[in-house]
């Protein structure tokens, strides 16, 4: 896997994303992400059993040398910004143990380490937890095209290693005055949440969309499920039938051809 939407996001567009440092990937850049069972260090009250009964975990596969963790961050409406998570390493000698911090303020296209703490040792094999207050970083701040990236270093580039990650969560005091989810923001056309979720027989889809919309439901594996059109910027969707599991909703604008992709879990 490559791209991962968030379990939960109130503004949508939230991802991570493992991918090769160049614009061309190269023959040796041959790192990619899986999962594993996680740990429940920094689990959110109440998500413990979101997921289909399971906790899984991010792994980064070595050689990351020449590759990127990114994780794409919108902040619209959101100040005083606190980046959480859980990480450790599969063995204490081989490897690239240590995590580089920097991040982006044009949706990726430059990078910078302002006010950044420098690197993070991650070599121990047991689950740890890592907090980054940036607060002082005001860049970070109501800004849809935040994008926080993680890079490795020592102690070598060898086939074997990994870095884990568990329980991301990004979190942030409410920006006076924004309207949240109901403003258009300049950066992002269209932007979208869904609720409950975990989802029952029926869930809610709020959005800033304009005109007529395509609603595709995609299942846990990509699959086209459905496609439907839809009217105004709030409605209801229809989910009775439906297994438990993952599954997505992919919102499109007929006009403007704007996209957004939403996870959620039927219980």
């Amino acid at each position: 896997m490559s791209k991962i939407p968030a379990d939960y996001s109130t503004l949508g567009h939230a991802l991570v994303w493992y991918k090769s440092v160049g614009a061309i990937k190269l023959a040796r850049d041959t790192g990619y992400m899986d999962n594993l069972a996680g740990d429940t260090i920094n689990q959110r009250s109440g998500y413990g059993g979101c997921c289909s009964g399971g906790n899984n975990a991010i792994r980064t596969r070595n050689p990351s040398d020449s590759m990127q963790f990114l994780w794409f961050i919108p902040t619209h409406g959101y100040q005083n910004i606190v980046i959480t998570y859980e990480t450790e390493s599969s063995s204490t000698t081989s490897g690239m143990h240590r995590q580089l911090f920097d991040y982006s303020l044009d949706s990726g296209a430059t990078f910078q380490t302002t006010s950044l703490p420098v690197t993070f040792d991650s070599s121990g094999t047991a689950w740890g937890k890592v907090q980054l207050d940036l607060s002082a970083i005001k860049t970070f701040n109501n800004n849809n095209k935040l994008v926080f990236r993680l890079r490795y270093t020592m102690p070598d580039t060898s086939q074997s290693g990994n870095n884990r990650f568990d329980n991301l969560t990004i979190e942030g005091d409410t920006v006076s005055g924004v309207a949240g989810i109901n403003e258009v923001s300049a950066l992002t056309p269209l932007t979208a949440y869904l609720f409950p979720n975990p989802a029952g027989d029926q869930i809610t889809i709020q959005s800033t969309a304009t005109d007529e919309q395509l609603v595709y439901l995609y299942d846990e594996f990509g699959r086209l499920l459905s496609a439907t059109h839809q009217y105004g910027s709030k409605f209801q969707f229809q989910l009775s039938g439906l297994e438990k599991g993952f599954y997505y909703i992919k919102l499109r604008m007929l006009i403007s051809g704007d996209e957004v992709l939403l996870r959620f879990v039927k219980s």
